[in-house]
């Protein structure tokens, strides 16, 4: 997942669709779908809180797979240590919101969206 998510994450598209493909993988039952998007916004807010760490020059993961997708994604990452924390936020946001029975296509297509702003560096809501 964390690859997947490094490599596309300057193609909102091609992210929207691998989380969507992430999502239907764990077949029709509404309950497992939600349990499958709930990890999929939970290993994002943990690669951006490692992305965080990193500009702050924190230790790293030891977790190889991570370190790894970190490193992708800060070699293009200008919007700095605050942005990354900013994804951190709205990525619990997207927790919430899914606890609330948020529809799951429009969550997430905010919640990706959203991303794409902070992570360029724009204000992103976080309600």
């Amino acid at each position: 997942w964390y690859g997947l998510l490094s490599r596309e994450s300057d193609d909102p598209a091609a992210l929207n669709a691998a989380v969507t493909t992430f999502v239907d993988a764990a077949g029709r039952d509404a309950s497992a779908r939600r349990g499958q998007l709930r990890r999929a916004i939970r290993f994002t807010a943990e690669l951006y809180r490692q992305l965080a760490r990193a500009r702050l020059a924190a230790p790293r993961t030891p977790d190889a797979e991570l370190a790894t997708a970190v490193d992708r994604l800060a070699s293009g990452w200008s919007a700095g240590s605050e942005a990354a924390a900013d994804c951190v936020d709205r990525c619990l946001v997207a927790l919430e919101e899914l606890d609330r029975n948020v529809n799951p296509s429009a969550l997430i297509a905010c919640w990706l969206d959203d991303l794409g702003r902070l992570a360029a560096g724009e204000p992103a809501p976080l309600t």
